[in-house]
């Protein structure tokens, strides 16, 4: 079936599944949550022609009071006015219902769950789970089909999986957290082998100095367990009441064959990446938070040669009652070359229902091959209140990168919400 043919029962059936949520009766009465978002561009395209394109997304979710029955969806439309090309995409469709919340739950559709996955992929499955213990033990299987997202569109790459899982959390103050989860990946692509993935770990919170949080995660191929595929250790400790010191360390080795989505980094690295890495924030005020982050990691170049890369980032938030301030400063140096960059948002309440919203994002970066590049964004826009589950953002925002020579867009976003009568 063409998209153009996939467009009218695509939209029928979300439609549906739409009015379904506006018409809850009073044994379902719940929270319902419906989101638009709209927004025009007009830029210079890769082929220096000019473009046109248009965009709408369209979310809603519901939940009943008591979280037994669950809906969710999000949709996309695309037109390119210039070019006549015009798509529709149905991201997400999903929902779960417990018929005995505090025993079994089923689910099905189309979701980004990363819990029926081990990657934080599309997943198109059905399934249940099984709660034990008044929900200490959980145990859930899945089948179905995973794909990529790429920009705006899902790739032809797909697989076929199915799987369980399960967790385990004990009852103390300081609880263990153990989680397991098994996958078989069948690929669409026959010269991709067939993958039987193991992914587990714990989690742990510790009383006393410094109040430890302790974490450990593993993921290996059930046919091949030495070849380690990733693990992932850290632990956050906070050293006062106004700070918290945060170390990870991390080995990652997928190769570009394995996986829906490839690891960016096997773009010009094939074997295994080392990584470690530090944060630390601090509070001074109710209002004020700052930070520091840095990481080391270390991969394959070229057989057998080996590099590092370094990043170092600067974080300030204030969170007052005139001004709210988030900006971010990072740099980044690899064999490739440097980047030097910031962000910076800012929000501006005018009154109670009215506020201006202002962002600013610029990296300039040295490449190994003597060039130098400069990206450039500033989104400015105002938020209102109409009503008191109403609001309304109009905006508009510049870009400017090494592929667009600009992209002015203008956007407007509506989010409306609506709890139902009980």
């Amino acid at each position: 079936m063409k998209k153009g043919d996939k467009k009218i029962p695509n939209i029928v059936f979300f439609i549906l599944s739409l009015l379904f949520l506006l018409n809850p009766v009073s044994a379902v009465a719940g929270l319902l949550r419906f989101e638009s978002e709209n927004y025009g561009s007009v830029k210079n395209g890769d082929d220096l022609q000019m473009k046109l394109p248009l965009y709408e997304y369209l979310s809603a979710s519901y939940a009943t009071d008591d979280q037994s029955l669950q809906i969710n969806g999000n949709l996309g439309f695309f037109e390119d006015v210039a070019e006549g090309d015009t798509q529709f995409y149905l991201y997400l469709m999903d929902a779960s219902y417990a018929p005995m919340p505090d025993l079994f739950k089923i689910f099905g559709g189309r979701s980004l769950n990363i819990f029926r996955s081990i990657d934080s992929i599309t997943t198109d499955t059905i399934g249940g789970e099984f709660y034990l213990l008044e929900k200490q033990i959980n145990i859930g299987g899945f089948w179905g089909a995973e794909r990529e997202l790429e920009l705006g569109n899902f790739s032809s790459q797909k697989a076929y999986i199915g799987g369980a899982y399960s967790s385990y959390q004990t009852s103390s103050m300081f609880p263990y957290i153990f989680y397991l989860k098994y996958l078989n990946r069948n690929y669409s692509n026959p010269a991709n082998p067939i993958e039987n993935v193991m992914q587990g770990g714990v989690h742990k919170t510790f009383p006393g100095f410094w109040n430890p949080e302790v974490f450990f995660d593993t993921e290996f191929d059930i046919f091949d367990p030495s070849h380690l595929k990733r693990l992932e250790v850290g632990t956050d400790l906070y050293t006062t009441l106004r700070s918290v010191w945060r170390l990870r360390g991390l080995t990652y080795d997928f190769l570009p064959t394995q996986g829906i989505q490839q690891p960016i980094f096997s773009i010009f690295s094939q074997g295994r990446l080392y990584e470690a890495s530090t944060q630390f924030e601090y509070k001074f005020t109710e209002n004020l938070i700052t930070g520091v982050g840095f990481s080391w990691d270390n991969y394959l170049w070229q057989d057998p040669t080996r590099t590092n890369g370094y990043l170092v980032e600067f974080d300030t938030k204030y969170y007052g009652d005139l001004l709210d301030w988030m900006n971010t400063f990072f740099y980044f140096e690899s064999y490739g070359g440097d980047v030097f960059g910031d962000r910076l948002h800012i929000g501006f309440p005018l009154t109670d229902e009215i506020k201006l919203k202002t962002k600013l994002e610029y990296d300039w970066y040295d490449k190994v091959t003597s060039s130098e590049r400069f990206s450039f964004h500033a989104e400015e826009g105002i938020e209102f209140w109409l009503l008191e589950k109403l609001r309304l953002y109009l905006g508009g925002e510049f870009n400017s990168n090494n592929t667009l020579e600009y992209d002015l867009r203008f956007d407007a976003r509506l989010t409306y919400v609506l709890w139902s009568d009980v």
